[in-house]
């Protein structure tokens, strides 16, 4: 579970930009040591949105950069890197009153993250659902 924001701001009939960001945090305990682990993920992203007007349901499709800030923390070492990655988006918006949407989305984000225990892709797929206020 993931939890973040993000604003659209029309900038033609049908195109958006979007600015957004999410934040990712879990603890865990390895069960053979005890020792715990946080990790943090922060990517902040943008781009361009193609969106369809039509009526209730108003479809779009949205490409974009990240820049993705991953934070491990043990007893021992902390490892803090930031990369730039690639963000896509798909949903659509939901029209439930004057000025309230429900948001449902899939995103597929991709930032290859090199850290001294190997690299790994700190992006993948995503679906979310959100409440907006559009005017």
């Amino acid at each position: 579970m993931n939890y973040g924001g993000e604003i659209n701001i029309g900038i033609a009939r049908f195109i958006e930009l979007w600015i957004g960001g999410h934040y990712f945090g879990k603890t865990v305990r390895d069960a053979a040591t005890g020792d715990e682990r946080k990790v943090s993920l922060v990517p902040l992203e943008a781009g361009i949105k193609l969106r369809l007007h039509h009526g209730v349901l108003n479809p779009y499709l949205g490409v974009g950069g990240g820049y993705f800030q991953y934070k491990e923390k043990t007893s021992l070492v902390t490892v803090r890197e930031k990369r730039p990655g690639l963000v896509s988006q798909a949903g659509f918006f939901i029209k439930i009153a004057r000025f309230f949407v429900i948001d449902l989305s899939a995103q597929y984000k991709y930032c290859p993250m090199k850290t001294a225990s190997g690299t790994f892709d700190v992006g993948g797929f995503h679906i979310g659902a959100g409440l907006g206020v559009e005017f």
